[in-house]
């Protein structure tokens, strides 16, 4: 959920590390590593974390400038992803973290029939210039987006453009939950299960976890709460954290316009066989 990262903006960090500035503290960071360890063990625990959340977001302006809707996260170390596949021995204690909240002009169901889609690239950020999202075991995406299905599991291959170029594959999984006052909410999270190298092989990227948060919201159904949380690095792309970081914090707004500008006019210019033409996977 990080946009394009130019030569230009890096160039600027790289001369100004010191500008990377602590982002304020939130309860919705620890809320994001239980949603994260919960997710599968579990899901029974994810109400009480959403309707704390929940709350929490009600006191916030969620639709104030980038900068006031971004919070810090702790950082998410193995006792918060024990259920899933990693890289052996990834360091956490540095990476790169940051969170988002903000609203969608768009519903629930709509916001989780843009999620489900097959080409999802034009609902995500910038950086990512093709990404194909394809059901795994035997998940359905109408009976998710329909609410018959509580949880909806997909497998991804991403290719992402920036300083340095990289093509991912990495699960994202989504799952139903019933807040206590009865609305709907959906939490989704996502992981790297191997590293993967940039296009020369000289660099790699070992580390990727995310959630995301989808509410009702209470006064209007046709718009959803958001939150969204990123683990990244800690060397991304081979430079250190401490230079990428006001850059990958600048794009963290793709994720949530991005899906509200495709879900106006349904519309992508991207063509997703001409762009997975040179996938590795």
């Amino acid at each position: 959920m990080w946009s394009r990262l130019s030569l230009l903006v890096v160039g600027s960090v790289l001369l100004q590390p010191a500008c990377v500035r602590d982002l304020p503290e939130s309860s919705l960071g620890e809320d994001a590593r239980l949603l994260f360890r919960d997710f599968d063990a579990d899901p029974d625990a994810l109400v009480e974390v959403l309707d704390h959340m929940d709350e929490t977001l009600a006191g916030l302006d969620l639709e104030a400038s980038k900068k006031k809707r971004m919070s810090g996260v702790p950082e998410l170390s193995a006792a918060y992803f024990e259920d899933v596949t990693v890289p052996e021995g990834i360091d956490t204690s540095d990476q790169m973290r940051a969170a988002m909240v903000g609203l969608s002009q768009h519903s629930l169901d709509d916001n989780l029939r843009a999620q489900t889609e097959e080409d999802f690239t034009c609902v995500n950020s910038n950086a990512v210039t093709c990404h194909e999202r394809l059901a795994v075991d035997d998940s359905d995406a109408d009976c998710f987006v329909e609410g018959d299905c509580d949880v909806y599991r997909t497998s991804n291959v991403l290719r992402i453009e920036s300083v340095l170029d990289f093509w991912l594959k990495v699960p994202v999984d989504f799952r139903r939950v019933t807040l206590t006052d009865g609305r709907a909410a959906v939490v989704g999270r996502t992981w790297a299960e191997e590293s993967f190298d940039n296009d020369n092989g000289k660099r790699s990227w070992e580390q990727r976890f995310g959630v995301d948060v989808f509410i009702e919201d209470p006064d209007d159904s046709s718009k959803t709460r958001r939150y969204y949380a990123s683990w990244i690095g800690p060397n991304v792309t081979g430079i250190p954290g401490q230079f990428l970081q006001p850059a990958i914090r600048g794009g963290l707004e793709d994720g949530f316009t991005n899906p509200d500008a495709w879900l106006d006019d349904r519309t992508c210019e991207v063509v997703l066989s001409e762009c997975l033409a040179d996938s590795p996977f």
